[in-house]
């Protein structure tokens, strides 16, 4: 079955499947460059706070964000699989399938996972912001954590979904 919206989901997400491991290498790249220049970061960092911040806590800082953006990439990757996979099917004609609902649940606890991280991210930038490092603001989610629900609440639609076609399949 050929849909435009579909086909244009589809195209999108293999671009943002390539976009996150992009993000991998930069983040990783940044992280290596935080090492490999760290007399060059210090300099900045203390020309920047004019001594008042030890430049030692602001490179750990950008290197936690940094492995924490790291760390975001895995469920990202597995989130835009799972959307794949849907997609797959929904191309196929037949979305109502135990492996959708399996790959629901995937999303679900992708998004879950990146919630979790954003809580982390919430920590350190607190603790940051005490250390007198400048960073952005942070607020809580609460479409993230609604994302969350409703991924696993679809999952199990997808089940009874797939198992009344199923009984249907049977009675004809």
């Amino acid at each position: 079955m050929r849909d435009g919206f579909v086909d244009g989901v589809a195209l999108l997400v293999r671009i943002l499947r390539v976009g996150n491991y992009a993000y991998l290498v930069l983040m990783v790249g940044f992280l290596l460059a935080t090492i490999m220049f760290a007399g060059a970061f210090e300099t900045h960092i203390e020309h920047k706070y004019h001594g008042v911040i030890e430049a030692g806590t602001v490179l750990l800082f950008l290197r936690f964000v940094a492995m924490m953006g790291m760390a975001a990439v895995l469920p990202v990757a597995r989130l835009f699989g799972a959307v794949s996979g849907i997609l797959g099917s929904v191309r196929a004609g037949d979305p109502f399938q135990v492996e959708n609902a399996a790959r629901l649940n995937a999303i679900g606890w992708a998004l879950l996972a990146l919630q979790l991280l954003d809580v982390v991210l919430c920590v350190v930038l607190w603790w940051a912001r005490r250390a007198g490092i400048e960073v952005m603001d942070w607020t809580p989610s609460l479409t993230g954590c609604l994302g969350v629900l409703l991924a696993f609440v679809l999952a199990r639609v997808f089940v009874a979904g797939a198992a009344m076609r199923d009984e249907l399949a049977g009675t004809v």
